[in-house]
């Protein structure tokens, strides 16, 4: 094989692994830096739309019930409820103990 072949060879890779990098920063900072509960996209010509509804309704809760309140949701919001809301919760993500998490699913 010739000197010239293997520095095509070494290029094209270097080149791909640099497209590979640059890429997974786009998509590190499109992607995974807003919170769950917070929805950002894009349209067709680039214009940023911003969905903050558990947000608000998390502020609602906190601003609409008594501190002392506890709340009943599936168990999936259960930590973003009682962080947002600083409201006790029924169940949350903590899953310890299965049968609370069935029994609270089956009943409400």
């Amino acid at each position: 094989m010739s000197l010239g072949l293997v520095i095509i060879f070494i290029s094209i890779c270097i080149y791909l692994l640099t497209l590979f990098v640059l890429h997974c920063n786009y998509v590190g900072a499109n992607n995974y830096t807003s919170p769950d509960f917070i929805n950002v996209d894009t349209d067709d010509n680039g214009n940023r739309y911003i969905t903050d509804d558990y947000r608000e309704a998390y502020y609602w809760l906190r601003m609409n019930s008594k501190p002392d309140a506890k709340i009943i949701a599936w168990w999936d919001y259960g930590y973003q409820i009682s962080g947002m809301s600083n409201r006790a919760v029924i169940v949350d993500n903590n899953t310890w103990n299965n049968t609370h998490i069935a029994t609270v699913g089956a009943v409400y």
